[in-house]
């Protein structure tokens, strides 16, 4: 048997990271290209980080447009133990957090919150010291 498989014959997955049921999923009636073991996991991908509701149509359209084909019935059934999905997921994860932080780092605006809030903090502080000199030296007068 070839391994190497068209990406539309492997079996629906289902798309909520945090799942671990091992039940069939069902195929997205609007895109046809991502899939869900149940409601519950499609109601927490679908208003998640990537919300698939957002992109549903685009998706469609894309691989209409594409000539990526639906889901088809898989003629091999590969399984995923559950460490290495979760070694997966975590990489992703990772990778996902480390893009993100690059991203908001290199936002100038991100950048001038960040120094705006740092010198703004330096101010509260010079002003508190400032303040409780003028305390001390009254206590000191009287």
């Amino acid at each position: 048997m070839n391994m190497m498989l068209m990406l539309a014959e492997l079996p629906p997955q289902c798309m909520d990271v945090s799942c671990t049921k091992a039940t069939p999923a069902s195929i997205c009636s609007g895109c046809k290209r991502v899939a869900y073991c149940d409601a519950q996991c499609q109601t927490r991908d679908w208003n998640g980080q990537l919300p698939h509701k957002k992109f549903c149509k685009t998706i469609r359209a894309l691989a209409d447009a594409a000539g990526f084909p639906a889901y088809t019935i898989p003629k091999y059934l590969p399984e995923l133990d559950a460490n290495a999905r979760r070694r997966v997921e975590d990489a992703v994860s990772l990778a996902a957090v480390n893009s993100f932080n690059k991203k908001m780092m290199e936002d100038d605006r991100i950048r001038k919150v960040i120094n705006d809030t740092r010198a703004g903090l330096s101010r509260m502080r010079l002003l508190q010291k400032q303040r409780q000199e003028v305390y001390l030296e009254k206590i000191v007068l009287e």
